[in-house]
Order: structure tokens, then C-alpha cells, then sequence
């Protein structure tokens, strides 16, 4: 144990770490981090000396602390006719003594000569922090090893290099640039005009000079070309091992000739096998093989809801819609767009010409009437004349979005949703010109109308831009006696904007929207923003918002947008689970989503669409376990065992294995009656306070196929029962051991 420095492993922010070696003078306490010196920290003496750290430590540090007595400094200076103090005597015996411990610490630390010989002595440990090897007694690292032993197999990583140069018939020296490592000429290949030249005959190369020198000086414009060979092998895009090397390996691994570190370095020859299912855990067959087999895992996964940048959606917990659909109503800019004035009233064309109306008693604006309804929706109580609505403060080129536009009222007219939306005066919220620009998708239930897509709907100058009206029922107009939106269930409208494309798809009379990749979402269209002269300025980020026109009542629901985080240019795959609150149970193969607070089973929904990592990786050849996580193999370490207390007599079983059984008093029988097979492990500690007998029965045997039916397990010994694998894996073997 050393006398002048402690370490430790530092835990996550850990500041204070003990000490207990004397010391003269604070200064003499040194403090490294992983090495490093550091002067961040005092010394506390009281009620135990111990260093505390200014910042708590990383975990994983390891943290010395060193007495470092000052060897360039006398601490006492005696002078002629001075009394010489008892303390003064101390002092200064006590810093050659500290000096003297010190150094002897430092010397058995240093790297020794071997006793009796002249070589080093690394009494078994490693040594760390090799530079890499330059000259040829160099000692090399295992990086560089490993490196040299993967490019013979596999092809060296980088191409040889080559240097060419132009003969005058005059020089018969040339210099290589950048310089040649390899000393030898018969590590190169060397060509005049095509002409391969023999090695040490037509040239001699020189590493040291990094010079060619060629017997006779090549012919004038000659092209002289020269490759670096040296011991490397072909540059390869696979693995160099033939199916019979392979074979051969993966025979040797089964019989046990190859050592873990053998079978370490050799499973690198071979790539891990792939799942296409992410969550499923694969059965390895061994080395030369890629062939899994894919078993089910999981029982059951849940994801809970985050918040992205942006994402809002409805069907999850009831309080975090409102709080989506509060922060619309308080956060995102209001319109109400107006194209002409031959309207019942006066209204201002523009960004802002909604009219006042009277609900329930009370006068409201169109841009001001909106509320949450009952089911926590965004809804809006006027038949507006203005086309009303919202778009988001933030600008985005890309999101994906999924909403059902609906209504209880009677009326027959328009609820979308604005796909892109760009401000005429973005500083101005009031502001009637210049006008707002719009791509809105709407669903309107008049005759003949069906699904359009506009360009500044409700704003002078708009157009259709296309329309959909074969696949979309018009029999609930009222204007030819339907009852309108209230008999009408809803249209989810779906939108997948990008910086140059826009596609758009919608679904008829359907309360609720379907899985993003559904058969269901009939296409109305794909825009291009680069051909129409109109669409080409929504190439720039723009907002995103609801719209309605003319109908009461109206509401949005399932509202679902994912865009990309800050900083970010793409979004995650369509739905994700973590937004919209899944949950699996691969048990019975089924998917659930909270719908109104409800678990509710979505068919068809899967996990293996969004999971991309608890994969288990089990080597059949080389007995080991892996988990996949983020993509990366990594194996797994053995659990603690588990452990089992029984009070009374018990039938040990299968799947006991792995396991510590205790048997306490009451207990006085443990029977073996099954197919342990071999490899079964498991103990039994004895603390019922008297003997207990160990008994076989049915086709199970102790030790081997005639073994004793019975064993007597004393008071506080243990039993430790292997399946041996004989009598078809019946057979247990028991060792019994004294308990400590």
C-alpha cells in the first residue's frame, strides 16, 4: 500500500476524496484529474483531512493525491551558535524522510530491469500511452498490430503510392516526393515506357535519401513510373476468406479449438448478421455465417409523448391538447381574408375585413370568435362572410401534417387548412395591404365541389389550382336537401410540404385519420413551387394554420404536425410513436393508441416500423450475448443471480436455471424430477437449520445414468447442481461446498 499518494475512481460530480499520509506544508498536496495536474482545490483538516475540488469530478475520473515534498526547497536553515529546537530537528528529518519515501515510491512504480537479467520487467502489466512505431526496434502498440494483421487479410485501407517522373537521358538520380518509408528495392515496382525493371540490376532505391538511382540514365521523355508494393495485398471490398476457410473456422470454434481472444479477433472477419426488424432478437449461427433467425422479444414497449419545436397533436392525454390549441389561440397570427365588397355588408378587402356578429348575445369580431370546445378542439361558432383563420408565428419549408376538418352545424360550406402562408405585412398585424399569400387546401360539401386546392383563397386574385370532386360525396349539401356538415363525419386532409413540392391527400367522410402510410389517403395533387410563376416565392419557409369560410361551427380534430427541430432540416419518420402516445404488445402482436384518454387498438400498427434498436445478438458458436443499441453490437455482462426462498418441499425446475435457491426451515425435501439439460446451474444454500435430502426421481439421475437416488445436504453447506447433459439431459451432477 503506498505511503505518499491515494487514488480513486471518481463518481459522477464527486468533490471531496479523503487522505490520511503526514505532510509539512499545504503546498506539499498535489491534486491530478486522469494524469493532469490541477490547482483547483483546498484542504480540509477538520473532522477528517481530505481535498475538495472546486468542480465535482466526471465519472470515470481517476483522481491521485500526491505528497510532493519539495526537493528544491530546504525547510530549515540552522545557523552557527542557533539552538537547535526539537521541532526545528523534526522538520527537518521529517522532509528528508518524506523526500526519501517519496522517490522509493516513484523508483517501485518506475519500469524495473528483470532480477538476474538485462531485460525489462513489466511484472505483467501493460504498458500505456506507446507512441506509434517509427524505427525498427520500436515497440508497437496493439492499434498499429491489429491494423498491420487487418490489412494482409483484408486489403491494406489506403491505396500504394505512386511516383512518376520524366527521363532527359542525362539524370539517372530522381527524388521521391513526398518520401518512400520502405527500404528495399524489391518493395517497389519500377517502369520505363511500360517496361517492368529489374530490382538492384537497373536501380537501387534509397530510403534514407529518398532517392532512385537508375544504372543507366533514362532515355529522353522517358515516363518513369514507380509503386510502393511493399508487404500489403490488394485493396478488397469483402472479406478474403473463401466458404471453406470459413467453414473450417466456424468447425474449429464449435469443438472448442479457439481461444476467446482467438474467437475476439476472428469474429471481426465476419459481419454481424442484419434484421430487417429493429426489436426482434437474433439467433447467430457462428463464424462464416450471416443466417438469423428472428424471435420475438419485447412483451410490451410504451412511448410517452415529447415535445419537439413543433408538434401538436390531439389524440393524446386531454391536457396536453389544450395546451396545444391555447397556444394557437394565443400565439399564432389571426386572419380574415376578403376578396371583394359586393358582400351584405362593408367589409375591408384584405388581411383583415371579417364583420362583427351577435353569438349568444354577445357581439364578436370573425378574427376573435374562436374557442375550445367540449372535446378540446379549436372551433369556430360564426358562418363568417371572410375566409377566418390561423398561421403559425414560425416559418417552416418543411413538415408533414395530418388534421380532420369538421363541424356540428348544418351549413354546407368550406373548413381546411393552410398549407403555406406568407404576410403581406409581417411587422403590421392589422394591416389590409399588401395582401397575404396562401396555399390552402379546403374541403367545401356544396355540389360539385369536393376536395380544391387554392392559391390566396378568399383574397383577390385566387384560383383553383385543381380540385377533386369524383371521389368526394356531395349528397349531404343542403342547397339539394342534405343536412350538411352534421351529417357528415369529417375529412382528414394529409400534407407533405417540402421546399419544392407540396403533396396533398384526403380522405372522405371519415371521423378520424388513418395510419400516415394507409391505402386509404386518396392523392388530390403534387404541386410543383418551381414551374408556377404564383408559387414559386412559397419555396421560402412560410407558416402553416386552419382555415374555414361561410360554415358555423366548425372544428379541427386528431391535429397532427411534425416538423424539424432547431437547427435541424429533416423530420422523423411519419407517425412517430413518441407523439402520439403507442404502446405494443408483441405477446399478442397488437398496437394501442390513447385516443380521449381511452387505449384504443390501431390494426396493423406495428413496432418494427419504429424501433431501431434492442436487438439481442445470441453466437450459437461462441456462447455469447449482444445487444444492438443505436446501431452498435456491444456484448452483454451476466445479471446477478437471482435468488429464490422456499419454506417448504419443492420440485427444483428448468427454469430455475441461473438461480440461488435458499431453503429455510420447513423445508426438508428438494426432488429433481425433469429435463435440466446440460448446462443447467443452479445453487441450493441450506439454512432450515437441519440436514435436507436431496432426492431424484421420475428419469432423473445424480451424478451420471446409475447415480444415487439420494443426497444429504448438512445444515449451512450448499449444493451446486449442473445438468451434466447425460441420460438424454436428464442427469444433475451436485457438488456440495461448505458455506463461508
Amino acid at each position: 500500500m503506498a505511503n505518499t499518494y491515494v487514488d480513486y475512481p471518481a463518481s459522477a460530480d464527486q468533490t471531496d476524496f479523503a487522505f490520511n499520509f503526514p505532510y509539512l506544508e499545504d503546498e506539499h498536496v498535489t491534486v491530478e484529474i486522469n494524469g493532469t495536474a490541477t490547482i483547483d482545490f483546498t484542504i480540509v483538516t477538520s473532522p477528517a483531512t481530505k481535498v475538495v475540488l472546486n468542480s465535482g469530478a466526471s465519472y470515470g475520473d481517476i483522481i491521485r493525491i500526491r505528497r510532493r515534498s519539495q526537493p528544491d526547497q530546504n525547510l530549515v536553515d540552522f545557523v552557527n551558535g542557533s539552538v537547535l529546537t526539537e521541532s526545528e530537528l523534526d522538520r527537518a528529518y521529517r522532509h528528508n524522510r518524506y523526500l526519501a519515501e517519496e522517490i522509493g515510491e516513484l523508483n517501485d512504480q518506475s519500469l524495473q530491469i528483470e532480477a538476474g537479467g538485462l531485460n525489462w520487467d513489466a511484472k505483467g502489466l501493460r504498458i500505456k500511452n506507446v507512441g506509434q512505431p517509427v524505427d525498427v526496434q520500436d515497440a508497437s502498440t496493439k492499434t498499429y498490430v491489429d491494423t498491420q494483421i487487418s490489412n494482409t487479410i483484408t486489403g491494406a485501407s489506403v491505396e500504394p503510392p505512386k511516383f512518376a517522373f520524366t527521363g532527359n537521358g542525362v539524370d539517372n538520380v530522381f527524388t521521391f516526393s513526398p518520401g518512400v518509408e520502405l527500404d528495399g528495392d524489391t518493395l517497389y515496382e519500377v517502369a520505363i515506357d511500360g517496361h517492368l525493371e529489374e530490382p538492384t540490376v537497373d536501380y537501387v532505391i534509397d530510403a534514407d535519401a529518398d532517392t532512385i538511382t537508375f544504372t543507366t540514365p533514362p532515355a529522353d521523355d522517358a515516363n518513369i513510373v514507380v509503386v510502393k508494393r511493399g508487404y500489403s495485398v490488394p485493396v478488397t471490398g469483402g472479406v478474403v476468406m473463401t466458404q471453406e476457410e470459413r467453414d473450417k473456422l466456424a468447425e474449429l470454434d464449435s469443438t472448442g479449438g479457439l481461444t476467446e481472444a482467438e474467437r475476439e479477433k476472428l469474429t471481426a472477419l465476419v459481419p454481424y448478421p442484419e434484421s430487417i426488424n429493429d426489436g426482434e432478437h437474433l439467433v447467430y449461427e457462428g463464424l462464416g455465417s450471416t443466417t438469423v433467425t428472428n424471435k420475438k422479444l419485447l412483451v410490451k414497449a410504451a412511448a410517452s409523448p415529447t415535445t419537439a419545436q413543433l408538434n401538436f397533436t390531439q389524440q393524446v392525454r386531454q391536457e396536453q391538447s389544450t395546451v396545444a390549441f391555447t397556444e394557437i389561440l394565443n400565439d399564432f397570427y389571426r386572419f380574415s381574408h376578403v376578396a371583394a365588397v359586393n358582400l351584405p355588408y362593408s367589409p375591408t378587402v384584405g388581411n383583415h375585413g371579417g364583420q362583427d356578429s351577435v353569438y349568444g348575445g354577445v357581439t364578436v369580431n370573425d378574427e376573435s370568435g374562436w374557442f375550445l370546445n367540449s372535446s378540446n378542439e379549436l372551433s369556430q361558432p360564426l358562418n363568417t362572410h371572410s375566409a377566418v383563420g390561423f398561421s403559425s408565428p414560425d416559418l417552416y419549408d418543411t413538415y408533414d401534417a395530418m388534421v380532420v376538418a369538421k363541424s356540428t352545424g348544418a351549413d354546407d360550406d368550406t373548413i381546411g387548412w393552410v398549407i403555406a402562408l406568407n404576410r403581406g405585412a409581417p411587422t403590421d398585424d392589422n394591416a389590409n395591404t399588401p395582401y397575404d399569400s396562401t396555399i390552402t387546401v379546403v374541403r367545401d360539401l356544396n355540389v360539385g365541389a369536393g376536395v380544391r386546392v387554392y392559391y390566396n383563397f378568399g383574397l383577390p386574385g385566387n384560383r383553383i389550382l385543381t380540385q377533386n370532386n369524383t371521389d368526394f360525396t356531395d349528397v349531404h349539401a343542403n342547397s339539394t336537401g342534405g343536412s350538411g356538415w352534421s351529417a357528415y363525419d369529417g375529412c382528414p386532409i394529409k400534407v407533405e410540404r417540402r421546399p419544392n413540392t407540396i403533396k396533398i391527400w384526403a380522405i372522405d367522410d371519415s371521423a378520424t385519420t388513418p395510419d400516415w402510410d394507409s391505402s386509404s389517403w386518396i392523392l388530390i395533387t403534387e404541386l410543383d413551387l418551381t414551374s408556377d410563376s404564383d408559387l414559386t416565392q412559397f419555396q421560402n419557409p412560410g407558416s402553416w394554420g386552419l382555415i374555414s369560410s361561410s360554415q358555423a361551427d366548425c372544428s379541427w380534430g386528431d391535429l397532427y404536425i411534425n416538423a424539424p427541430t432547431t437547427g435541424e432540416s429533416t423530420i422523423l419518420t411519419q407517425p412517430d410513436p413518441d407523439l402520439s402516445s403507442y404502446v405494443f404488445d408483441l405477446e399478442a402482436d397488437k398496437g394501442y393508441r390513447l385516443i380521449n384518454n381511452v387505449w384504443t387498438e390501431v390494426v396493423g400498427l406495428s413496432i418494427h416500423d419504429y424501433v431501431d434498436s434492442g436487438q439481442l445478438l445470441y453466437d450459437i458458436a461462441g456462447k455469447t450475448l449482444s445487444v444492438k443499441d443505436s446501431g452498435a453490437i456491444n456484448k452483454l455482462t451476466s445479471p446477478r443471480l437471482g435468488i429464490d426462498s422456499q419454506s417448504t418441499n419443492f420440485t427444483v425446475q428448468a427454469d430455475n436455471d441461473g438461480e440461488v435457491i435458499r431453503a429455510d426451515s420447513g423445508c426438508s425435501t428438494i426432488t429433481f424430477d425433469g429435463n435440466y439439460g446440460g448446462g443447467f446451474r443452479c445453487k441450493i444454500l441450506n439454512h432450515s437449520g437441519a440436514s435436507i435430502t436431496l432426492q431424484s426421481a421420475g428419469d432423473t439421475r445424480f451424478k451420471d445414468d446409475t447415480g444415487t437416488g439420494t443426497i444429504t445436504l448438512a445444515d449451512n453447506r450448499m449444493a451446486e447442481c449442473i445438468g451434466n447433459g447425460l441420460n438424454s439431459g436428464n442427469n444433475i451432477s451436485v457438488i456440495i461446498t461448505t458455506i463461508s
